[in-house]
């Protein structure tokens, strides 16, 4: 849980930093949902009519994925807005 917590208020920073640079920006509160990664995070923008999807990557799984990761490589295939993958770093590197 304390991981939860610390990416929770990470976002919440990230947020409050890019609105304070004059972008409009908000945080999506956490939902669970059942089903295929990929395929909810897809259910989960359209429902929220998002007009971009923004995902980090740790970049493990499939030799495919490798780069990106399995979740983001299917979410780049099925997405109908724009994905944008940026690779995951802890704020303290």
């Amino acid at each position: 849980m304390d991981s939860i917590k610390t990416l929770d208020s990470d976002l919440r920073h990230m947020v409050d930093q890019l609105v304070s640079e004059g972008i409009d920006a908000e945080l999506v509160e956490e939902e669970v949902r059942k089903g295929s990664a990929a395929h909810k995070l897809v259910e989960l923008a359209r429902d929220a009519g998002a007009d971009l999807i923004l995902l980090s990557s740790h970049g493990k799984g499939s030799l495919a994925g490798v780069f990106l990761g399995s979740i983001a490589l299917d979410l780049l295939k099925i997405a109908a807005c724009p994905v944008l993958v940026v690779p995951w770093m802890h704020p303290d590197v």
